[in-house]
């Protein structure tokens, strides 16, 4: 009989470790788009298989495929509740081309189908949008903040750098840019900030603009991910990071961390990544 209990336990116990939930094992959460792996003090690790981006005061924010916005707390999983309270979407204006963190409480769409950009607040609520075919622009290839809450666009249908303010009066302008060059120019990127404008071409020439939209120069070595730090513009190029203080002293290459990528550099902060992880430190450039 008491054999026969024992048995009967035994059967028992083996039916309901089956039936209970297993815990996520860290092969299954490497399976998982996106999952916050780990937090020490300034640094978290996410896996993640969208883009990561990254503001001038070190906040995160989560680029997802079908154009959302979401802004990431250090303290939750990207993608959960308490991360999705602060995101944006709006399907209607067609694939995000850009987003502009210069300003992190104001942060800057560019929709370039819709020829519409679009202000947020801290909150990623919308506070204003405007439509640059009513300001006369009809073929705008990228777009960056100007002082004053105006902006930097150019207009591949007149080559030229413009600036305009809220009301779509032109400020500041470039001369016509193919003249100039012998050819059109098409934009993949602008980045501005109050001394320079940096722009990347489809074809990876970097052409470099004064306060004003003069054009200045172009540099030697081509570049992509374009970002401006401080006194220096940062861009990578070939298979580094490179650093452009002036047109008197030497561009010089960016040490990576064994095994990391940089993926950015804004002001403070410095995001890498290797593979579908990210790593938000502070900058020691």
């Amino acid at each position: 009989m008491r054999l026969a209990q024992a048995y009967l336990f035994l059967a028992l116990s083996m039916l309901i470790a089956c039936a209970s939930p297993r815990s996520a094992t860290p092969s299954a959460f490497a399976k998982t788009p996106h999952t916050k792996l780990q937090q020490v003090r300034d640094t978290f690790i996410i896996d993640s298989r969208d883009t990561i981006l990254l503001d001038a005061i070190g906040q995160l924010y989560h680029w997802t495929s079908d154009s959302r916005i979401e802004k990431v707390s250090t303290a939750n999983q990207i993608g959960q509740a308490d991360t999705t309270r602060y995101h944006f979407q709006n399907p209607r204006l067609g694939q995000l081309a850009s987003v502009d963190f210069t300003n992190p409480i104001r942060p800057l769409l560019f929709y370039q189908d819709a020829q519409t950009v679009v202000w947020l607040n801290r909150n990623l609520s919308e506070l204003r949008s405007i439509n640059l075919l009513d300001f006369g622009f009809t073929a705008i290839d990228a777009v960056a903040y100007a002082p004053n809450e105006g902006l930097w666009l150019f207009a591949s249908d007149q080559q030229k750098l413009v600036q305009i303010d809220m009301n779509g009066k032109v400020l500041f302008q470039s001369v016509e840019l193919s003249q100039a060059f012998n050819q059109a120019i098409r934009v993949k990127q602008l980045v501005a900030n109050t001394q320079q404008i940096a722009m990347r071409t489809q074809t990876d020439r970097l052409l470099l603009f004064g306060p004003f939209g003069a054009y200045r120069s172009e540099l030697l070595k081509g570049g992509s991910s374009l970002h401006l730090v401080k006194d220096r513009l940062v861009y990578f190029e070939g298979s580094e990071w490179w650093a452009y203080r002036g047109q008197h002293v030497p561009i010089e290459p960016i040490l990576e961390k064994a095994a990391k990528h940089l993926v950015s550099l804004r002001a403070d902060y410095a995001l890498y990544r290797r593979g579908n992880r990210y790593w938000r430190e502070t900058s020691t450039f």
